[in-house]
């Protein structure tokens, strides 16, 4: 906590409403830790090996999305605007899927009033 008084200014008696820098309350919860492997927004981050990955939570959402679209022929626009959000956020750990996104999103340019067609 030194090092963090000698960037931030200490306290002035001044200034009764301004309170320390860093909370000691949520530094005894764990929120200051230090650790190579932290989840932030259902990615791994490993700062040791320099990964990122995703989540067991977010990888059996990819599987349920592929297995839920797999036997269908059309799906509405909202569903495949969902499905497409889903898919480039977690696109980072997908495979091959750097060209993929442009075929998706002109399935919504060719789509009719209520559906996208999903061709075989």
């Amino acid at each position: 906590m030194h090092a963090i008084d000698g960037v931030f200014a200490r306290l002035d008696e001044d200034h009764p409403n301004r309170k320390e820098a860093i909370s000691e309350k949520k530094l005894t919860k764990g929120d200051g830790g230090w650790n190579q492997r932290k989840e932030v927004l259902g990615w791994i981050l490993d700062t040791h090996n320099g990964t990122l990955e995703l989540t067991d939570r977010r990888k059996a959402r990819i599987a349920d999305i592929f297995e839920d679209l797999r036997h269908k022929r059309r799906v509405s626009i909202k569903k495949w605007q969902r499905v497409l959000g889903e898919l480039r956020f977690m696109g980072a750990a997908l495979p091959g899927s750097a060209g993929l996104f442009g075929a998706m999103q002109l399935g919504l340019k060719m789509a009719d009033e209520h559906r996208v067609r999903i061709p075989r």
